[in-house]
């Protein structure tokens, strides 16, 4: 299964990575483009820390969402991407799996409800 963490992993510097801390130079390793892997897939508006999106695309799943937590800069993000269909807590789940250390950093990641 290919699960991959696009932010900060251990330092300032917003790179693709996959469990292995590796860096993923692949900017095709998604089916999202790179701008949008870096920013555009966080909600709109506001920009509180992990609140997130869902996105499903020709067979991946992403959850992406604002990430101050080791570059405090405006406009910090970070994503999990799957291979697979999945549900937000499933992805919440592999997350933890995939990268414990960042998700324990970053905090309770929460979905971004829409608006009635």
């Amino acid at each position: 299964m290919k699960v991959y963490y696009f932010g900060c992993f251990d330092d300032v510097g917003h790179h693709l990575h996959d469990s292995d801390g590796c860096t993923i130079s692949d900017r095709n390793a998604t089916p999202w483009s790179w701008p949008e892997v870096d920013g555009s897939l966080a909600p709109e508006g506001e920009q509180f820390q992990s609140l997130a999106l869902l996105h499903k695309k020709e067979g991946w799943t992403a959850i992406a969402f604002w990430d101050r937590t080791l570059d405090t800069r405006g406009n910090s993000n970070s994503a999990f991407f799957a291979e697979g269909d999945f549900t937000f807590e499933e992805m919440l789940e592999l997350a933890k799996k995939y990268f414990p250390a960042q998700v324990k950093r970053i905090g309770t990641i929460r979905l971004k409800e829409p608006k009635c």
